[in-house]
């Protein structure tokens, strides 16, 4: 009977196991009892196991090994059908201060025989009975528990599992006692890398107790299979063999068709007509694996393993490791699955080795070791033939890609960027104002953009993130001599923005999706009226950004943007009132032409209603676009897009209808991690049936911009 450890409790860990001698060969290695302690025994023997409806009796043999005394120790069943005994008994020999105790399993038929403790003192004697492993633990309490096993391997099993759970308590007991102090420092102690370490401990622990006591049962009833199986006569032997072929076969069969339950119980009992088959074994810890049953899995294929009996049966070593890997990945035991599937990597085995290295990269990716999983993932492409398994590894290496990059922008709470930009303008537009008046001075100039934006983000998680963003974006005009022009210059904004977005990321109606809620404060001066310098337009404003995954090569962008404009122009009165609310759409979408995903084409559409107070400021406005981006020469990305828009002021008194055509191209170049270069050049022609607004211009702008997250 395994027992799990609710305390962070010291334990002695001892072990002994039989030779090939009599007890009377003195050892010096024998393990102490307490003998004024509390003891509990506990073995596993499913041929104890005599009714599965009731809670059996057995008894097993103590010897004291200085003196030789020999007591009885009744043990019962712990639970119906469960083939474990244990019991609880204080073993007071006053005479003795500890014991060398010796554990017998005696044939029961003797136990209660007038004269069967002399025949069972003669087999001990001559060695006939065997000593049997155990393992001593030692409780802080008191108690003693005895775990006997039939095999020094079981006992070491046992010993592991043991170890594994006092090293829990012991990691436990230190992260308790560090965050009781409060003095650990994120380099000396990382809570992440504790918890991890603490989950695999856990589940290691609970793990190798269950298989413990498990092995012993499942060893004894193949030996009892066995020993049955060998008293049968040769044609006996010859029709149980056949019996377990047959029902193999039909096993195999329900396992593939989905009936794992009848899968199940056809190789269960193929191990019992033919036990000396290592395949039947084999067959079922696989159908264990399936079934999602880990632990007794592991213990068949330990067992598969370990037997020696039909060299006709035998089952490939790679398979079984392969398998015992595979298990202990679903337990999430990831090291011990990385030692059997490093088994099976170095085999080169064709069909198996590319598999295994790739199930190391995934424990390794579970772990959150990106370095090392992507080295792994490496591995299989480079040595794998499996197209479907290169293209799994190829995924994987892409999340841990993005995950890397994740987790460099999670740790930069602050950005900080920047834009400079040389403008040539051949007609300066005056189109500053929300109503959009694109009215021409007719004057070429040179323009000098410099944009900012300072950005604090103090949420950055896998699905959400929250920041504090200021934009700020100003254009310093001179005529085409270089000479400071009153006219042009009163074209010179300078636009401040301060938002709040809130950014969502996740599935949507099966999509993935990314949502954005941006609220935000604008305000925008200028010296278009009087000359003077000042803010003309404060507005408030609530933008709804989302972008949806609509397949590998299709993105799709629908966003609104809300705003109330509040015009402080002294002309802004009566009819001409440029304050407004206006609301704009917009429809925009990415398709990606080639798997590398460098070549785009581009797609949009908006449709914007200015609803001002004075009815000369109404309008409508609908833009289309084109354009397309692919990578060019010397690392370089050129753009092209052919834009339209119709503007229409439908309540002006002119009636005004503007429709405008821009064609504009560029390249960028990435400098380094933190400058790009960029050189754009467009082309406009505006037609309006108000002659003021009819208009071509091009404009020349280089700029270099710069971004940084600390």
């Amino acid at each position: 009977m395994a027992f799990r450890i609710l305390f962070a409790l010291i334990f002695c860990f001892h072990f002994s196991y039989a030779e090939e001698s009599t007890p009377e060969k003195k050892r010096d290695t024998r393990v102490p009892i307490d003998s004024s302690k509390m003891t509990k025994l506990s073995y596993g023997y499913p041929p104890w196991n005599k009714d599965p409806e009731k809670i059996d009796s057995a008894t097993i043999l103590l010897r004291e090994g200085r003196t030789g005394r020999i007591i009885q120790i009744s043990l019962e069943e712990t639970a119906p059908d469960s083939g474990v005994f244990s019991g609880l008994y204080s073993l007071s020999w006053n005479s003795l201060e500890a014991l060398n105790p010796e554990f017998y399993i005696p044939p029961q038929e003797f136990v209660e025989a007038k004269e069967g403790m002399g025949k069972i003192t003669d087999m001990i004697k001559s060695g006939e009975l065997k000593r049997k492993a155990f393992i001593l633990r030692k409780y802080k309490n008191g108690i003693q528990v005895v775990e006997i096993y039939d095999s020094k391997d079981q006992a070491k099993l046992a010993m592991r599992a043991f170890r594994a759970e006092e090293e829990l308590s012991r990691i436990t007991s230190l992260d308790s006692d560090l965050r009781s102090r409060s003095v650990v420092t994120r380099s000396a102690f990382d809570a992440a890398a504790l918890a991890e370490q603490l989950d695999e401990q856990k589940r290691a622990s609970a793990s190798l107790i269950e298989r413990a006591r498990m092995s012993q049962v499942e060893s004894l009833k193949a030996s009892e299979n066995i020993k049955t199986f060998n008293l049968l006569s040769a044609g006996q032997k010859q029709e149980k063999r056949k019996e377990a072929a047959d029902l193999a076969k039909n096993g195999l069969v329900d396992f593939q068709t989905g009936k794992l339950q009848d899968a199940l119980q056809k190789f269960e009992n193929a191990t019992v007509s033919d036990p000396e088959s290592k395949a039947y074994y084999f067959q079922l810890a696989i159908t264990l694996y399936k079934a999602e049953q880990f632990n007794r899995s592991l213990v068949l294929l330990d067992l598969a393993k370990d037997m020696d009996l039909d060299q006709k049966s035998q089952v490939d070593p790679v398979e079984i490791n392969y398998y015992v890997g595979l298990n202990n990945y679903r337990l999430k035991l990831y090291k011990d699955a990385a030692a059997a599937f490093e088994e099976v990597a170095v085999s080169n085995n064709e069909s198996l080795s590319g598999s295994a290295q790739f199930y190391i990269g995934v424990g390794f990716f579970e772990q959150v070791h990106y370095k090392e999983a992507q080295e792994k993932f490496q591995a299989v492409l480079d040595n794998s033939k499996n197209a479907k398994l290169d293209e799994r590894a190829e995924g994987y290496i892409e999340q841990i890609i993005r995950a890397q990059q994740f987790e460099a922008e999670r740790a930069h709470k602050w950005y900080v960027g920047g834009t400079l930009g040389l403008i040539t303008d051949s007609n300066v537009i005056f189109a500053s104002d929300t109503a959009l008046q694109n009215q021409p001075t007719n004057t070429a100039g040179e323009r000098l953009l410099t944009m900012g934006t300072l950005r604090y983000r103090p949420t950055y998680e896998a699905d959400h993130e929250f920041a504090a963003q200021l934009d700020v974006l100003n254009i310093y005009t001179v005529d085409s001599s270089l000479k400071y022009d009153q006219t042009v210059h009163n074209t010179d904004p300078l636009l401040i923005d301060v938002t709040f977005p809130y950014t969502f990321k996740g599935v949507f109606m099966g999509k993935g999706a990314k949502f954005d809620l941006v609220p935000g404060y604008e305000s925008l001066s200028m010296s278009s009226e009087d000359n003077t310098n000042k803010v003309i337009f404060s507005s408030f404003l609530l933008k709804g950004l989302s972008t949806f995954v609509m397949n590998e090569n299709w993105f799709a962008n629908y966003n609104f943007e809300l705003r109330q404009d509040n015009a402080n122009l002294n002309s802004s009165v009566g009819d001409d009132n440029e304050s407004a609310i206006n609301i704009k759409i917009t429809d925009a979408n990415l398709f990606f032409l080639n798997k590398e995903k460098s070549k785009i084409f581009l797609a949009d559409g908006s449709f914007t209603h200015n609803s001002a107070v004075g009815k000369n400021f109404i309008f409508e406005r609908i833009d289309l676009g084109a354009g397309f981006m692919t990578k060019s020469y010397w690392d370089t990305m050129f753009n092209t897009k052919l834009s339209y828009f119709l503007l229409n002021y439908s309540s002006n008194a002119t009636a005004r209808l503007d429709n405008s055509y821009t064609l504009a191209a560029g390249f960028s170049k990435k400098l380094n991690e933190t400058l790009i270069a960029g050189l754009n050049a467009n082309y406009n022609i505006n037609n309006s049936n108000v002659d003021a607004y009819i208009y071509n211009k091009y404009t020349v702008m280089l700029t270099l911009s710069y971004g940084k997250g600390f």
